[in-house]
């Protein structure tokens, strides 16, 4: 392999001296954060993103000396844990609450300052990683690649989008590329300890999320391409040793779950290694409970996605993926070490990630996107020291549909949302108590208006949470309790709330007039997955159920709720008034 400049000295490739850059990169910066916080209070106060409040409640039971073993997210808790730590004392001197109890009682009755600490947390998480893109890119290709990377990587659609969540992917990517830039360093300086930096921030990759574990491998292959050509001598081999001994110590620090869950890593290849019993799993569309049911519910949420070839080319990645695949071009006809890097673990991570049960969805991508940044920004470096103007153009090219994107996104978040406009009608219109059947998960509905459930509905949440094997990550019995006491202080109207789980438990429209249901509420973030053929052979209930309810006379649509680009945010809510002969004579 061709060994291409590492040092941040100022060469031929620089079009900025060391006095200006900043001048560009602390704008860069800026604007990085600046589209990571824009709009960051979406739908508080609200419960309306699956994955937020595992986070959120896992955090919490730490507080209350509970440590969840549930392997294959970490490490972000943590960072939460503090921060409510510090929340918990400026609530407890302020007389807001009297103890844990109280603390814990004061999220359920309003979470917005839960989400927001760990919102920014994430957005800062974000940003940092913009940042570590321009030091790697100076480092590795000179400074104007290196600002090109940086605004790139500030002005993405989807890192910039995800940023605005709490989730472990953006943590996980920050950690893999600081490993990358750590050991870059310590080839710079050839100190040891840039060498285990870079296997404890590998380390925090994997503690974060399981798939971190992957960045090993481009961190291998740079320690054995060292030196300009690929070799197995004895310094090689230790520096290899030592940055594997680094990842499994701090993993098993940070996140212990997911070293033992290495065993088992077989198990997240089950469409591979097992596909007729898991197609035997899906298959049983009658459970909603144990096994079966969970296989369906990743089959209808997980499984089901368009293939990460099909993301690539979306508008918001077309002018990234072609100037990355320019870049990649010079880089393998150069034989340039860290070129090559990039392409093999684009290629290695592609190929495991689409292997595994996690097909097609854009999150799943976000370690690898940082490769394309850096190569993309080297191939328009390399135009811009011949045309700047070509350079300027082929940055635009590259960064305005993916900025138009997420100022589009971004800007909507702080409109009005479908789901809390069909509340404030449901509320206005429909009585206390009265039956609804809503599109929800088990235990949440975060597709649907956020109604208040009552006693009964409560007692059937809690008494079905209770009854599971293992409680998902972050819920206890105290939990349990806990929501309980919180449901049975909220102010305004309750119902008898019924979930369609994911669209899985539904059954024939005659048995809910039957059964005295009063309203039907859907959500096109449930809907939307039986619309393939394919799923409506798999799910024929389901699909039914969506397909009949709008022309069934016997559901009166009353309202419907549908976003609309710059003006209103969420899925498009559909409501039902079910005519039945309950309560008549």
């Amino acid at each position: 392999m061709g060994n291409p400049k590492v040092s941040g000295t100022p060469s031929e490739h620089d079009n900025f001296a060391d006095r200006s850059v900043y001048k560009w990169l602390i704008p860069i910066v800026g604007l990085a954060l600046f589209l990571r916080l824009w709009g960051i209070r979406f739908g508080l106060p609200y419960d309306f993103t699956p994955d937020e409040l595992h986070e959120i409640v896992r955090a919490l039971k730490l507080g209350a000396g509970e440590y969840s073993w549930v392997p294959g997210k970490g490490g972000l808790y943590f960072f939460l844990f503090v921060e409510y730590g510090f929340l918990y004392v400026y609530l407890w001197l302020t007389g807001a609450v009297g103890g844990p109890s109280d603390f814990a009682l004061y999220y359920l009755s309003d979470p917005t300052a839960f989400y927001l600490a760990g919102r920014v947390t994430v957005a800062l998480m974000g940003t940092f990683t913009c940042l570590a893109i321009y030091w790697l890119g100076r480092r590795i290709y000179g400074r104007t690649a290196g600002l090109l990377a940086a605004i790139i990587a500030a002005t993405t659609h989807y890192h910039g989008l995800w940023s605005h969540y709490i989730n472990v992917d953006i943590g996980m990517t920050l950690a893999v590329w600081c490993a990358f830039l750590a050991f870059v360093i310590h080839e710079e300086t050839e100190k040891k300890r840039w060498l285990v930096g870079s296997g404890v921030l590998a380390g925090v990759a994997f503690a974060f999320k399981l798939p971190g574990v992957i960045a090993m491998f481009p961190l291998l292959l740079a320690v054995f391409s060292s030196g300009g050509r690929l070799s197995l001598d004895r310094r090689k081999i230790r520096n290899a040793v030592t940055l594997g001994v680094a990842m499994l110590v701090t993993t098993a620090a940070v996140a212990p779950e997911n070293i033992l869950e290495i065993g088992a890593f077989h198990e997240r290849f089950s469409g591979l290694l097992a596909p007729e019993a898991r197609a035997a799993a899906v298959a049983d569309e009658s459970s909603t409970s144990g096994d079966a049911f969970k296989e369906s519910m990743f089959d209808v949420t997980i499984y089901q996605g368009s293939g990460y070839l099909s993301i690539l080319t979306m508008p918001t990645y077309l002018g990234l993926v072609a100037f990355a695949l320019a870049g990649a071009a010079v880089g393998i006809r150069r034989r340039r070490r860290w070129d090559l890097i990039w392409i093999a673990f684009v290629a290695v991570f592609l190929g495991v990630m689409s292997l595994a049960d996690r097909p097609g969805a854009e999150r799943y991508m976000l370690p690898i996107v940082p490769a394309l940044w850096l190569l993309a920004a080297s191939a328009v470096a390399e135009v811009a020291k011949r045309w700047r103007w070509l350079g300027a153009a082929s940055t635009l090219a590259i960064v305005a549909v993916p900025l138009f994107a997420l100022i589009r996104q971004d800007y909507t978040w702080t409109r009005p949302d479908t789901r809390v406009l069909g509340k404030e009608w449901i509320e206005a219109n429909v009585p206390a108590d009265a039956k609804l059947l809503m599109d929800g998960m088990r235990y949440r509905f975060i597709q649907s208006p956020p109604l208040y459930p009552n006693d009964a509905a409560v007692e059937r949440r809690v008494q079905r949470a209770g009854s599971e094997k293992h409680l998902s990550r972050g819920v206890s019995s105290r939990t349990l309790d806990l929501y309980e006491k919180a449901m049975s202080r909220v102010e305004g109207p309750r119902y008898d709330l019924h979930s369609t789980m994911w669209g899985l438990d539904v059954r024939e429209l005659s048995y809910y007039v039957d059964e005295c249901f009063d309203y039907v509420v859907t959500s096109s973030m449930n809907s939307h997955r039986y619309d393939s053929p394919q799923q409506a052979r798999r799910y024929p209930l389901s699909a039914a159920f969506y397909r009949e309810l709008p022309a069934d006379p016997r559901f009166e649509r009353v309202r419907t709720f549908a976003p609309e680009p710059w003006k209103v945010q969420g899925p498009k809510i559909d409501v039902y008034r079910v005519h039945n002969a309950c309560g008549t004579s």
